[in-house]
């Protein structure tokens, strides 16, 4: 099960508007299931990375700013 926020609708809309943000949060899931790396330290700055990585990936938008697209105002 994946949950998402709605945000708060002045800064930040629904998070599922970001399919970079779904990408990173599902590629997670695939790491815990896989490498099982541990939140801490160095593993846990690899798993950042590689699930920011992924979401990007699958995002295809072009730049490499994860959530941008859940900015109502963008600055």
């Amino acid at each position: 099960v994946m949950g998402y926020g709605d945000g708060d609708g002045e800064e930040f809309g629904s998070f599922t508007r970001g399919v970079d943000v779904a990408g990173h949060e599902m590629t997670h899931g695939v790491i815990s299931a896989t490498a099982d790396l541990d939140y801490e330290s160095e593993y846990g700055a690899l798993n950042e990375a590689i699930a920011d990585f992924f979401g990007k990936m699958i995002a295809k938008d072009g730049h490499w700013e994860l959530g941008k697209s859940l900015n109502l105002d963008p600055k």
